[in-house]
């Protein structure tokens, strides 16, 4: 049945306008917009992730009314630490701005969450979680009082055949601040992307196509829905109170495109709107000018679009 909604699903028409890329590093699959320094830039998590590239591992910061993108410097980190971000939020808590980053070390199969305090031109580190329940974490989102949810993307860290088949293996995690670590939700199909607008979480389950909404509170969350059905749902950001969602339309081309840059996979981002579950197109093209798009953010009536492989994002006008 995947394979027959593969071949089936068909991948939506429209033009696109005053579209350009920006150079990144490799794999600038997550992108936060940020304005902790007094002017707007984005903070971009890339990873070289094929084997034919050579390591890569920082995050990327990118100012739109220069044009310009640099490495943001990190200090302090313990030695030794191995860098492969991946999912990243930004949180101000105590008004304090803090950037929390998902990293993978696969050879030593841990994939700790790295607390780092926002500084202007500098990432400091403050403090590491780990926890055995994080045993393939994707994506993650921050409550104001440092408790924070985290997607366990499947049951084993780069279970391909989990993704092929749709098996419903992921979890997801709640850390309380303190110590606790507990599992609130699992049989989810590849949660890719979670976010949330005050009592209410959304999730994204990529080998489901739906997109579930929750209400968390105290801990635990409760009330299941689901908001909206799209093709391969990813990384979740926020236009106002609606969701911008990036999407995987064609499984078998994305899994192509993991391992060869030549085949292009496409890139679709909606707005889902959180009232109705209502999906409107913004942006959607074959692959040829970005492949395997993860994540669309908002930013100065622009949108910019992040991919999991090449190095560059794009942006495009807002309207």
């Amino acid at each position: 049945m995947l394979f027959l909604f593969n071949f089936c699903t068909s991948l939506p028409q429209m033009s696109h306008k005053d579209v350009h890329s920006i150079p990144s590093g490799y794999g600038p699959e997550d992108i936060v917009a940020d304005n902790s320094a007094g002017y707007e830039r984005l903070l971009i998590s890339c990873t070289a992730r094929r084997t034919d590239t050579e390591a890569y591992g920082e995050i990327e910061e990118y100012y739109p009314d220069q044009q310009s993108h640099r490495i943001l410097k990190r200090k302090g980190e313990p030695e030794g630490l191995l860098f492969k971000p991946h999912g990243i939020y930004l949180a101000r808590i105590d008004n304090i701005p803090y950037l929390y980053v998902i990293s993978h070390n696969d050879e030593d199969h841990q994939h700790p969450v790295i607390r780092y305090m926002i500084e202007e031109n500098q990432l400091v580190f403050n403090k590491l979680y780990s926890s055995p329940l994080l045993v393939s974490p994707n994506a993650i989102t921050v409550f104001n009082n440092g408790s924070f949810l985290v997607c366990n993307d499947a049951s084993k860290r780069g279970s391909r055949m989990e993704q092929i088949l749709g098996l419903k293996k992921g979890s997801i995690v709640y850390y309380d601040g303190a110590d606790d670590w507990t599992i609130v939700a699992d049989k989810l199909g590849m949660p890719a992307g979670i976010n949330h607008l005050n009592n209410t979480v959304y999730v994204s389950a990529a080998t489901e196509n739906k997109i579930y909404q929750y209400r968390f509170w105290d801990g635990q969350l409760s009330e299941k829905r689901v908001l909206c059905e799209a093709k391969g749902p990813d990384n979740i950001r926020f236009s106002d109170q609606d969701l911008l969602v990036a999407c995987h339309l064609k499984t078998m081309k994305f899994v192509k495109h993991i391992s060869d840059s030549e085949n292009p996979s496409p890139t679709v981002i909606y707005l889902c709107e959180s009232s109705t579950g209502s999906l409107n197109l913004v942006f959607s093209n074959d692959g040829t000018l970005i492949s395997a798009g993860s994540v669309a953010v908002e930013l100065q009536n622009k949108i910019y679009i992040g991919q999991i492989f090449e190095s560059f994002i794009v942006s495009m006008n807002k309207d």
